[in-house]
């Protein structure tokens, strides 16, 4: 009998909770997240590049979750694997990762801008089956293509020997497209 009254008291436990993890549930922190979801479908439209360059409302927006410099940060797996297995909310926690990226670009720092985006392109496997655009406002191709042209022009300019920060036309262009 005891067994039988522990294994209901499981399985009624089972029901309210995600079990195992469900990283599209975006439970915990909701409110959060369906700010964030607003946020993001504001800001990053079809003119985003011409707005985050003119406005100062599309960067502070970018500046939703505060952006901790990754160069700083000594286990990088904190921010890569683990957290991406680890969350209820993968396209949110990616969506953080982005708008960081973007929030970098704007202030010429190419070399954060890609770690975000690294960090981001991580997150995307867990993600990508929770992307419906119409709450998440990206689409995994979104995130693949943006990734892409943010690590091939970091090579190339590598690659040339140039340092320092990124001009306003470097800037422009980098800054995510939608097609």
């Amino acid at each position: 009998m005891t067994r039988i009254a522990l294994w209901l008291l499981l399985v009624l436990a089972n029901g309210q909770y995600d079990w195992p993890l469900d990283s599209c549930a975006c439970h915990i922190f909701y409110e959060h997240w369906v700010r964030m979801q607003l946020v993001i479908s504001q800001v990053f439209t079809a003119d985003f590049a011409d707005q985050a360059l003119a406005s100062a409302a599309v960067r502070e927006a970018l500046a939703f979750d505060s952006c901790r410099d990754l160069r700083k940060v000594e286990n990088s797996l904190a921010w890569t694997v683990s957290t991406a297995a680890q969350t209820d909310c993968a396209p949110g926690q990616m969506s953080s990762f982005i708008m960081c990226s973007q929030s970098a670009l704007l202030k010429g720092d190419l070399e954060s801008a890609r770690l975000y985006s690294e960090i981001a392109n991580y997150q995307l496997p867990f993600a990508a089956n929770c992307m419906d655009a119409a709450q998440w406002t990206f689409r995994p191709e979104d995130v693949q293509r943006n990734h892409r042209t943010l690590m091939r022009f970091a090579l190339q300019r590598e690659l040339a020997g140039q340092e320092g920060p990124l001009t306003p036309e470097e800037v422009r262009g980098l800054l995510w497209r939608f097609d």
